[in-house]
Order: structure tokens, then C-alpha cells, then sequence
């Protein structure tokens, strides 16, 4: 029995001599783990960088491939220069798939660059067979299609300013010139602060209260849109703005008296609300300036007219 014991101790105690001498060991080797790790991200990150800027320099004359690179492993595939635009511009409508262009953001970019993201590059290669696009190049970080056409200088340059054209068609279209910009951005904004303020509440609350603050401001925006689109007058549209807007503070001051609610987004509410009321009082300040200049204007045509009556006789 004493044996054993003074083998237990003398196993003890090289466990308590052992102890501090393992935790500097597992620091180092953690710290160089990390180490490694560190100098893999740099050397991952440089290599993407070479092989981007070998791309791009390639992209200024390619009109035959669709080139996609990515870094590491990562499951991100981006196209730049003319390989993104071929794939938005081009590829997308005879696949039925947007592409969108989106602006690059990565190390050297120009303001205007753009840029391609594909997440599935598996996806993409079944749906680019099916327009006889195969790939010629494929390696770990780069994949490179052929067209099954060329594409020329002049088509290129016509896709290139698709979306410019697009968005100017939009904005033709959807977005005419507002009658009431300052009022328009000012109910946007009541909107916001609505959505921002109801999403703080709890259910019932919410479903109570919320659903139709969010239900008075969408309408709001919708009877600006409709005056822009000149399907509603001037004066009907103020007047059911304001009952609108005093419809909201009844809810508002519902909810400050049903529930503790959100000091801070209610103030920020507040503030909008008065803003947007103040504004369309200017608005019906203004209607009603310009009604009496136009009819102060109208009298005096009229004796003008009278005047020269007098005159002729």
C-alpha cells in the first residue's frame, strides 16, 4: 500500500511539474497556426490579385470568351470588363437569366468598373451547354468559355450601353418629373421611419397598431406617385394627404398611450411627421398665393380690356 501510494504521489507531482510546461507549448503552436493561416490569406489574396490583373488587361481586347475568376476556394466566380457585360448584356436574355452588373469594389478598380458575381459556377457551365458555350481553360481558381460566336466591336459597344438606356427608359416611364419633389422625398422618408418605428413593436401591438401606420404611409407614397402620373388633382391629392397624415398621429398617439414604446424612434418619427405636415402646408400655402395672383392678374386684364373700349369709342 505505501508503495503504491509513493508511485501516486510521484505521478502527481510530474503532472503538477508537467502542467505549465505543456500551456506555453499549445501557446506557440496555436500562435503558429495562426501564423500559417495569416501568411495563407496573403499569399491567397496576392494570387488573386496577379491573376485579376492578367485579366483585366486581357478583358480590353476579348470578344470571343467569358472568363470567371475567384479567390482561394471561395464560392464566389466574378466576370470583369467585357466578359461581364457579354454575360449581362448578351448571354442573360438567351438563357432567361439576369445577370446583374454590379460595381466593382475589389483592390485597382475604377469608379465605373463593373463586375459579374456567379455563386453556382457548376449551374452556369450546365446552362452555357446548352448554348453550345463550352469551356475551353478550367483550373482551380479561373474558368474560361468560348462564345459560340464572336462578338464584334459594334455589338459590343451597343450591349455595353443596354443598361444605360434601360435605366433611362425606367426613369421615363416609372419616375415622370414630380410636381411635389420636396413633399414626395419628405413622405418617403415618413415611411421609412414608420417601417423602422412598427418593427420595434411586439406582436400584438403590431398587428394592432402597426399594419395600419404601414397601411396609411403606403398610401401616402402611392397618391404622390398617382399625382406625377397626373391621375389625380392638385387639391384632391393635399386634401387627402393631410387627412392621411392626421390619421397616423391618431395611431401614434395610441400607441404612445397602449405601450411602452421606443423613445428614441418615436422622437425620430415625431420630427418626419412634422416635417411632412409643414410641407404640405407650405403646398397649400402656394396653391393658394398662386389663385389669388391669377385672379388679381385676371381683374386686371379685364379693366385693361374695358379701358380700351373706352378708348376706341
Amino acid at each position: 500500500m505505501a508503495e503504491k501510494l509513493k508511485a501516486s504521489s510521484k505521478s502527481v507531482k510530474t503532472k503538477k511539474v508537467s502542467g505549465p510546461k505543456d500551456k506555453p507549448a499549445e501557446l506557440q503552436e496555436k500562435m503558429s497556426k495562426k501564423t500559417k493561416q495569416d501568411q495563407t490569406k496573403k499569399e491567397r489574396k496576392a494570387a488573386y490579385r496577379r491573376l485579376k490583373e492578367q485579366v483585366v488587361e486581357f478583358e480590353h481586347t476579348n470578344y470571343r470568351y467569358v472568363v470567371l475568376i475567384r479567390e482561394g476556394n471561395s464560392v464566389w466566380w466574378k466576370a470583369f470588363g467585357h466578359s461581364a457585360v457579354i454575360l449581362s448584356a448578351l448571354i442573360g436574355p438567351r438563357l432567361k437569366r439576369k445577370f446583374k452588373l454590379h460595381p466593382d469594389t475589389d483592390f485597382g478598380a475604377e469608379k465605373n468598373d463593373k463586375v459579374v458575381i456567379v455563386q453556382s459556377i457548376g449551374a452556369l457551365r450546365a446552362e452555357l451547354k446548352t448554348l453550345r458555350i463550352y469551356p475551353t481553360v478550367e483550373k482551380e481558381t479561373s474558368i474560361r468559355f468560348e462564345l459560340d460566336e464572336p462578338v464584334t466591336h459594334e455589338v459590343y459597344q451597343d450591349a455595353a450601353g443596354l443598361e444605360e438606356r434601360q435605366r433611362e427608359l425606367a426613369n421615363k416611364v416609372f419616375i415622370p418629373k414630380h410636381l411635389v419633389p420636396v413633399l414626395d422625398d419628405e413622405i418617403r422618408k415618413l415611411q421609412r421611419h414608420v417601417r423602422i418605428l412598427t418593427a420595434s413593436m411586439k406582436s400584438p401591438e403590431r398587428d394592432a397598431y402597426g399594419t395600419d401606420m404601414r397601411k396609411v404611409v403606403v398610401e401616402m407614397k402611392r397618391l404622390t406617385v398617382r399625382l406625377a402620373q397626373n391621375r389625380i388633382s392638385f387639391d384632391d391629392f393635399l386634401e387627402r394627404e393631410m387627412g392621411l397624415l392626421l390619421d397616423l398621429d391618431e395611431f401614434a398617439n395610441v400607441v404612445m398611450d397602449d405601450e411602452p414604446c421606443d423613445v428614441v424612434r418615436m422622437a425620430k418619427f415625431g420630427e418626419q411627421y412634422m416635417r411632412v405636415e409643414a410641407e404640405i402646408e407650405n403646398e397649400l400655402r402656394r396653391k393658394v398665393a398662386k389663385e389669388a395672383e391669377e385672379k388679381m392678374r385676371g381683374k386686371a386684364e379685364d379693366s385693361a380690356r374695358r379701358l380700351k373700349k373706352k378708348e376706341i369709342k
